[in-house]
């Protein structure tokens, strides 16, 4: 659990760092090429959120990745301890049997 969490963490760390770097290169081109700035500007807008979409998905994914695993698991316990309640069950059915037999014959020995 703790990797899937450094994970979503290494994620959203690299997520920041590519939007920033694309707006600090928007930054840059929009001065160096002053003419082209709206252009510049309009790809810089179109591409910001496309990184922080792509980011939350990759860190959505891992998130969902970790929770499915996590249900197997605890579904495979579940179902483990569910056979062994059920074999205690029949073990505890199968003394009650013996008890009320022998318990049986004990009232007729004793008659």
């Amino acid at each position: 659990m703790a990797l899937n969490i450094m994970k979503i963490l290494g994620v959203r760390i690299v997520t920041t760092i590519m939007a920033t770097l694309t707006a600090a290169l928007s930054i840059i081109l929009i001065n160096v090429y002053e003419t082209q700035a709206i252009i510049i500007f309009s790809i810089e807008v179109i591409l910001l959120p496309a990184i922080y979409i792509i980011g939350n998905y990759c860190a959505e994914n891992s998130i969902k990745k970790e929770y499915e695993d996590l249900m197997k698991s605890l579904t495979k316990q579940t179902e483990k301890l569910k056979d062994d309640f059920d074999k205690v069950r029949m073990e505890n059915i199968e003394f009650k049997t013996m008890l009320d037999i022998n318990f049986g014959f004990e009232d007729e020995e004793e008659n």
